[in-house]
C-alpha cells in the first residue's frame, strides 16, 4: 500500500467548480493562489486562464457569474459564519465587500440569472438578491443590491424563522413562505397560513407543475413513512398518490426543466447514489453522453455520471461531472456543436490507491437496522486497528461518496466504521423520531453497537478500537469512552459539545426561532437538569480513562470554543492527560490547510501511539 503524503489528502483542492458565462464564452472556476483558494477565468475559445481575485485571509468557496462582467463570492471571516458579499469587477478586478456591517450575516444569494437568460426579465440584469441580518441579527430580510447603481432596496421583511420558499419573478416578494412558530412549520401563501406541519414531518414546496401555476409539486412524509413526491394544488393539499419514492430512504431532490417545469429526475442515496428519470428522452441523451464520456476517458466507466445543461445554452454546451468513492469529483466540458469533449479538473494517479466505501448494515440491541459505511485499508489481515466515525449533526447522514479523510485513514492502514444512527435523516420519519431526546442514551447505544458488530465479524479487537467525531460526532466521541471506557483505547473530539447547558445558552442568534424544534428534537436541558447532567460529558468527567485529543476552532459559532475549553480544564485539573489543539483562525471545522495537515499529523500520531501497538 503506498503512503500517500499528508498534504496531498489536505491541501486547497485545484480546479474545481465551473461556471460557465451567461454569454457561454468564458468559464470560472476555484484554483489555489499561494495558500488560499481563489478564481480564476478561462476564455473557451482561447484556453488562455487568468486570476481575478488573489486573497489570502480565507478560501473562496461558493461564487456566481452576475453577468458577463461581474462575479460575486461569500466570505466569512476565519471561520465565524458571518458570511458578506463580494463583488468582483472582471474588467478592472477590483473587489468590494458590498455588505461591510460588523456581525451582519448573508444567509443566501440569487444571481437572478434564470430570470434575465431564460425568462427575459431584463429589469433584474444588474441586480443580485441578498437575503441578510444587518437589521436583526435573529432574523434575515430580502434585499436587492444592484451593482451598477451601487445602490440597496429592501424588497421584504421577514418575521423569526421565516423563509421565503417561491418568488414572484416580477417583484421578487414571497408568493408562498415557511415559518417556524411555537416548534411547527406553517406554510404562508400571500400572508395566510394554509398548512400546519407537525417538527415530525416534512412538507417541502419543490416549485409548480408548470407555468400555469396551479399545482405545486411536494416532497413530504405526512402520513407516511419516507418522503416521497407528490402533487399539491396552491393550498398545498395533496391531490395526487405518491409519484415517486424509495421503500428504503427519502427522497432527497427533484430536478425540473428550468422552462417549462417538466421532471426531469428525482435523486436519493439508498447505498449509493441513485438517479430516476422522469424525462425518459433525457435519458436516453444522458445515456448518449456518458457513452461519449467513456469512449474518451475510459476510466469513468465505474463513476456515477450526472449533467447539466449550461443556462440558456440550448443543449448547446453540456457540465459532466463524475464521482464514486474513490476520487473528488471530476468536471468535464462537452461542446454539442464541435462534439468535443474537454476535462476540466486535474489528474491525480495516487487517485488509484484509493479503497472502498463498502455500505453495510447492523441490527441495534432494540431490532432496529442501522445502516452505515466500512471502509477497509488495501491488502491487510484482520483484525486491523478501525476508527469509529460517528457523524455531527445529528440531524443528518453519511453518504456514499469520495471522503479524503476516511481514505487518508484508511491509507495509513486504518479501517473506518460511518454509521447512521438513530436520529439520522434520509431513513425515514420513524427513524428520525426513534433518536428525539436520546443523545447520549439510544443514540450512543446504537454507536457502540456498531463497534461491537466489528469485534463480532473479526474486523478489529479491543485495544484497537478509536472513536473520532466532529460537531455532534465530537460529543458523541466524549459519551463514547465516557460510557464505554474498555471499548475505545483514543479518542478524537472535533469541535464537540461538552454541557448541553452551555450550548443551549449559547446558540447563535439567527438559530432563536429553531429552538421550539429543537426543544423536541434533543430537549431542554433545564427541562430535565438530571438527564442533562448525565448525557453532558462535563458532567462526568471523572469517569474519562481514555487518551483523548480536542480539537477547536476559536471563532466556531455552533459549537464555541468554551465547550471544549471546560472539559480540558476540567480534565487538566485532575491531573488527567488531555492533548488540546485551537486555532484562532478558525470555525466549525478547520479550512486553512496548513491548519489541515498540522491537525491530520497530529490525529494520525496520537491514534497510531494507542491503537497500533496494542
Amino acid at each position: 500500500m503506498k503512503k500517500i503524503e499528508i498534504k496531498e489528502f489536505f491541501k486547497n483542492p485545484t480546479k474545481r467548480n465551473f461556471q460557465i458565462s451567461p454569454d457561454r464564452k468564458k468559464i470560472a472556476f476555484l484554483d489555489s493562489y499561494k495558500k488560499r483558494t481563489n478564481i480564476y477565468i478561462m476564455d473557451l475559445e482561447t484556453k488562455k486562464i487568468k486570476i481575478i481575485t488573489k486573497q489570502q485571509k480565507r478560501n473562496i468557496n461558493s461564487y456566481s457569474w452576475k453577468n458577463n462582467d461581474y462575479i460575486y463570492y461569500l466570505q466569512d471571516n476565519n471561520g465565524d459564519e458571518n458570511y458578506h458579499v463580494w463583488i468582483v469587477d472582471l474588467k478592472t478586478l477590483k473587489v468590494e465587500d458590498i455588505t461591510p456591517q460588523e456581525n451582519l450575516k448573508v444567509f443566501s444569494t440569487n444571481s437572478l440569472n434564470k430570470e434575465v437568460y431564460i425568462k427575459n426579465i431584463k429589469k433584474h440584469k444588474n441586480k443580485i438578491y441578498i437575503l441578510h441580518n444587518g437589521e436583526n441579527a435573529q432574523k434575515s430580510n430580502s434585499y436587492l443590491y444592484d451593482i451598477k447603481l451601487k445602490k440597496w432596496e429592501k424588497v421584504e421583511e421577514f418575521d423569526k424563522g421565516e423563509t421565503a420558499i417561491i418568488l414572484d419573478e416580477k417583484t421578487l416578494k414571497s408568493k408562498y413562505i415557511s415559518k417556524i412558530d411555537k416548534g411547527y412549520i406553517l406554510i404562508i401563501k400571500n400572508g395566510k397560513e394554509i398548512k400546519k406541519i407537525k417538527s415530525s414531518d416534512s412538507f417541502e414546496i419543490i416549485d409548480y407543475t408548470s407555468n400555469d401555476k396551479k399545482e405545486l409539486y411536494v416532497l413530504s412524509n405526512i402520513d407516511r413513512d419516507k418522503i416521497g413526491l407528490f402533487k399539491t394544488d396552491t393550498n398545498a393539499n395533496i391531490i395526487s398518490n405518491c409519484l415517486f419514492e424509495s421503500k428504503i430512504v427519502d427522497i432527497q431532490n427533484i430536478i425540473q426543466n428550468y422552462k417549462t417545469k417538466k421532471l426531469e429526475k428525482a435523486i436519493y442515496m439508498q447505498e449509493k447514489h441513485e438517479i430516476h428519470y422522469f424525462d425518459k428522452k433525457l435519458e436516453k441523451e444522458m445515456k448518449i453522453v456518458k457513452n461519449k464520456l467513456i469512449e474518451k476517458f475510459p476510466n469513468e466507466k465505474k463513476s456515477i455520471i450526472s449533467c447539466s445543461y449550461v443556462l440558456g445554452s440550448n443543449k448547446e454546451l453540456i457540465l459532466i461531472d463524475t464521482y464514486s468513492d474513490k476520487k473528488p469529483i471530476d468536471e468535464y466540458l462537452f461542446d454539442v456543436k464541435k462534439n468535443e469533449i474537454i476535462k476540466l479538473t486535474e489528474n491525480y494517479k495516487w487517485f488509484e490507491h484509493m479503497v472502498d466505501m463498502k455500505p453495510i448494515s447492523y441490527k441495534a440491541r432494540d431490532g432496529l437496522i442501522i445502516h452505515g459505511y466500512l471502509t477497509l485499508p488495501k491488502n491487510t489481515k484482520k483484525p486491523i486497528p478501525i476508527i469509529v466515525n460517528p457523524h455531527g449533526g445529528p440531524w443528518t447522514r453519511d453518504y456514499w461518496n469520495f471522503n479524503k479523510e476516511i481514505q487518508f485513514f484508511a491509507n495509513r492502514g486504518y479501517g473506518i466504521l460511518q454509521m447512521n444512527f438513530r436520529i439520522s435523516t434520509g431513513y425515514g420519519k420513524k427513524h428520525f423520531i426513534k433518536g428525539w431526546k436520546q443523545w447520549g442514551l439510544k443514540c450512543q447505544d446504537d454507536v457502540t453497537d456498531g463497534t461491537k458488530w466489528l469485534i463480532k465479524k473479526g474486523y478489529t479487537k479491543n485495544g484497537q478500537i478509536g472513536i473520532y467525531g466532529g460537531s455532534y460526532g465530537g460529543y458523541a466521541t466524549l459519551m463514547g469512552i465516557i460510557r464505554e471506557p474498555k471499548l475505545y483505547s483514543a479518542a478524537v473530539d472535533y469541535v464537540g459539545v461538552s454541557n448541553m447547558f452551555t450550548f443551549w445558552d449559547s446558540l447563535p442568534p439567527y438559530w432563536e426561532a429553531f429552538r421550539p424544534i429543537m426543544e423536541k428534537w434533543m430537549g431542554n436541558p433545564y427541562d430535565d437538569k438530571k438527564n442533562a447532567k448525565l448525557i453532558s460529558p462535563y458532567y462526568r468527567v471523572n469517569e474519562i480513562e481514555t487518551p483523548l485529543f480536542v480539537v477547536q476552532g476559536a471563532k466556531d459559532p455552533r459549537v464555541p470554543k468554551k465547550e471544549s475549553d471546560q472539559i480540558v480544564d476540567s480534565l487538566r485539573k485532575r491531573n488527567k492527560k488531555v492533548q488540546y489543539m485551537v486555532k484562532d483562525d478558525e470555525g466549525h471545522g478547520f479550512q486553512n490547510q496548513e491548519n489541515r495537515f498540522e491537525l491530520y499529523e497530529k490525529m494520525i500520531n496520537f491514534f497510531d501511539k494507542n491503537l497500533k501497538n496494542n
